[in-house]
């Protein structure tokens, strides 16, 4: 993945494999990945995603298009179910009606950080804090 700004304070919490993903319907996810160019279904402006999934798809002379373009999670989750294109994620929150397709190249990893905007927190925010970082830990953990 591209480069991330490095933020003075930043806590990584975990790196997450990205994958592909298309329907969990097979004959829907045959018919998207013969279709040429590769029908893809991103989020909507910059995304660090969206450019190691065409880098990848570049790297390895497979033609691509963005058959559609989301503003959500949840947007791109009904577009992939829909039989609209596959798309790329961690598998963080994957719903069952997605599944993994093994058959497209290879990605990287995602990045989770929690950033906070000041190295000293005040008693509250840092309970706060805690209890946020300690939530997604266990979430993650799942």
């Amino acid at each position: 993945m591209g480069k991330r700004k490095k933020r003075p304070y930043s806590e990584s919490l975990a790196e997450l494999p990205l994958h592909w993903y298309g329907p969990v319907d097979p004959h829907l996810r045959e018919v998207i990945l013969s279709n040429k160019p590769l029908p893809l279904v991103m989020l909507d402006g910059a995304c660090g995603i969206r450019q190691q999934a065409i880098e990848a798809l570049d790297h390895h002379g497979i033609p691509w298009k963005i058959n559609f373009v989301g503003r959500s999670l949840s947007n791109l989750w009904r577009a992939v179910e829909a039989g609209l294109g596959v798309t790329v994620r961690s598998s963080f929150d994957q719903p069952n009606s997605i599944s993994k397709v093994n058959s497209l190249p290879k990605l990287g990893s995602l990045r989770m950080c929690l950033d906070r905007n000041q190295y000293q927190l005040k008693e509250v925010q840092q309970q706060l804090y805690d209890e946020l970082k300690q939530q997604l830990q266990h979430y993650l953990e799942r």
